[in-house]
């Protein structure tokens, strides 16, 4: 897994980047040029908790993307990320 820091990241986007490109995308989102099906969401009964996974497609750019996010209210710090 690769995990970016703040300062890689300010490295190759400025702020004035970052804010251009968020204006493109909802221009091209609203011309209806993105696929962006609904959130699939994996519940997790035995830790009490949702994995959540948003994927998006735009031809147009020929970029995809998926964001993953994971909610656990209790920590289990005895588990390992694989």
């Amino acid at each position: 897994m690769l995990i970016l820091t703040k300062e890689d990241i300010e490295a190759v986007c400025s702020m004035e980047d970052a804010i251009e490109a968020v204006k493109e995308a909802f221009i091209i989102h609203s011309e209806g040029s993105v696929k962006v099906p609904l959130r699939i969401n994996i519940r997790s009964d035995k830790y009490n908790g949702n994995m959540l996974f948003m994927p998006a497609y735009c031809e147009k750019k020929d970029a995809a993307s998926l964001k993953i996010v994971s909610v656990y209210p209790v920590s289990y710090t005895h588990l390992r990320a694989h």
